[in-house]
């Protein structure tokens, strides 16, 4: 066997985040943090044209969602080590809080959370 990842991969990020925040937010109850939660959305109406007749869905995964209770706080978009974010990126993490309830006031793009960067 060879193994093929060599880098620091976005969830060894997570990891360290998931350490930072709870440091951050010593407060926190357990399980407040999500890891890679998925969504689904219903679109009744679309930009793009639909025939109607079938339902159109979405899905996406977020990185970290952060609660307090069933409260959202956060979402933080995350990439690899030495990826930067870019403004996609950013729209990705906003479109989340948009769609939880009540909408979390931090949306952090964090590449370099834990190093401060």
């Amino acid at each position: 066997m060879k193994q093929l990842t060599t880098a620091p991969t976005e969830a060894d990020l997570e990891a360290k985040i998931h350490a930072a925040v709870l440091a951050a937010f010593p407060w926190l109850p357990p399980g407040s943090l999500r890891h890679q939660t998925k969504f689904e959305f219903k679109f009744g109406h679309r930009i793009v044209q639909i025939d109607g007749k079938e339902v159109s869905k979405v899905q996406g995964r977020s990185d970290v969602l952060v609660f307090h209770n069933d409260t959202p706080l956060a979402v933080l978009e995350l990439k690899r080590e030495g990826l930067p974010l870019t403004q996609e990126d950013r729209e990705q993490g906003l479109s989340y809080a948009r769609m939880l309830h009540p909408r979390p006031p931090l949306v952090e793009p964090a590449p370099d959370f834990c190093t401060g960067r």
